[in-house]
């Protein structure tokens, strides 16, 4: 599930893995850490790092790591008609394309690959929401 917002500014979503499905909380103080996370879409590939609430099941987040980034297709404009040079019309949701002119019929848009605003490597929350016990990416890199 791509991540959403509720009341108080907590940041969520959900991750899934062959053993099952489970919800990650970034919480308000975390600031522009949960902008990060907002970022993120459905197929992302991450893995993350916190402590587990047991009641609802949700891990907090402390850090996570961008593994893979999915590519996000978005529709341009619609075909232009390889007679007539003109952009053809919607016959309706899901029914293709025709041009105006001279009737020529297509299915496929064109679309781009959407910029994404985040990039693979690893995320963690700023000092002033960090809990006692974590260790910052700072000290991790540093034991590889």
């Amino acid at each position: 599930m791509n991540p959403y917002t509720i009341q108080g500014g907590h940041v969520l979503f959900t991750i899934k893995d062959k053993t099952g499905m489970i919800s990650c909380a970034a919480y308000e103080p975390t600031k522009e850490f949960r902008n990060t996370i907002r970022g993120l879409q459905i197929g992302d590939d991450v893995e993350v790092y916190g402590g587990v609430r047991e009641h609802p099941l949700t891990i907090n987040l402390e850090k996570f790591a961008i593994k893979h980034l999915t590519t996000l297709l978005m529709k341009i404009e619609n075909p232009v008609c390889p007679i007539c040079h003109k952009h053809m019309k919607s016959k309706g949701t899901k029914q293709g394309y025709r041009c105006i002119k001279c009737g020529t019929t297509s299915n496929t848009p064109i679309i781009h690959e959407k910029p994404r605003a985040i990039v693979k490597g690893f995320y963690e929350v700023p000092v002033c929401a960090r809990r006692h016990l974590s260790k910052p990416l700072k000290r991790l890199n540093q034991e590889i």
